[in-house]
């Protein structure tokens, strides 16, 4: 009698085993990263709040504005995470541009903390360093995407 092919030997009834609570636990953290953020998220606004009355209570001050700014700014880089982590477990792929926009939105926020505060040389030149890299990766990834949709390699 032929074997029959839809009897699974023990190996794969383990690997199938293993294989589903490895699912299980990254899908675990996964959610727990995603209620982190969203925790997060909320405490930054809570704090952009407090900014915002601030400049009810204090005189105004450009140090007030960049901190606000600042503050709104980590909001956005949150925001940016959770949304990457929502493509990633619908697609179990991770989206280049997601991550690109949320890096460019880290480093601005860095180039506008830098205005209202003095920082020395060296940040300055990383965060011109970064800021380059970001720009080559997005120009590189839109031009890939260019390619694929011309039928190019």
């Amino acid at each position: 009698m032929a074997a029959d092919s839809t009897v699974k030997s023990p190996e794969n009834k383990y690997s199938n085993t293993i294989g589903n609570s490895l699912d299980i636990v990254q899908s675990t953290i996964y959610l727990l990263v995603a209620i982190f953020l969203i925790l997060m998220a909320f405490m930054a606004f809570y704090i952009v709040a407090q900014d915002m009355m601030n400049f009810v209570r204090e005189p105004a001050s450009i140090l007030l504005v960049d901190k606000a700014l600042e503050n709104l700014m980590v909001v956005f880089v949150i925001t940016g995470l959770i949304q990457t982590l929502i493509v990633y477990i619908k697609t179990h792929a991770i989206d280049t541009r997601l991550v690109l926009a949320v890096g460019l939105t880290a480093v601005i926020r860095r180039v506008l903390v830098f205005g209202a505060t003095p920082k020395p040389w060296e940040d300055t030149a990383m965060t011109a360093v970064l800021l380059f890299v970001l720009i080559l990766g997005i120009f590189m990834v839109a031009r890939a995407d260019t390619r694929k949709k011309h039928g190019g390699e």
